[in-house]
């Protein structure tokens, strides 16, 4: 049903845009040829926009591990880690300050 209301504008577009040649005097049968590949390609285009076929998925999602790492790394460092933190220490907890990790 889409389909039929965007063929139907790019019809009314490209009928608009006719009957204006029509009534240009002047107009020769290159110009009305040019004028008709464009309102192709615009209607190609518009499809191509519309339908977005391109065989993936239409997320836009690296998929990341997007954890919520609160590593403010101004912590005081005594305790023993647990390898989970991004921050600024290493897995012991050897000064890496707050790990406020969410992925467990």
């Amino acid at each position: 049903m889409f389909l039929s209301g965007i063929k139907s504008l790019s019809i009314d577009i490209y009928n608009v845009i006719t009957h204006v040649m029509d009534l240009t005097i002047h107009c020769t049968l290159s110009e009305y040829f040019l004028l008709s590949v464009a309102v192709g390609i615009l209607g190609i285009g518009l499809a191509k926009i519309v339908y977005d076929d391109d065989g993936g998925d239409d997320d836009d999602d690296d998929d990341d591990d997007d954890d919520d790492d609160d590593d403010d790394g101004d912590g005081d460092g005594d305790g023993d880690g647990d390898g989970h933190g991004h921050g600024n220490g290493d897995a012991n907890g050897v000064g890496d300050g707050d790990d406020n990790d969410d992925d467990d």
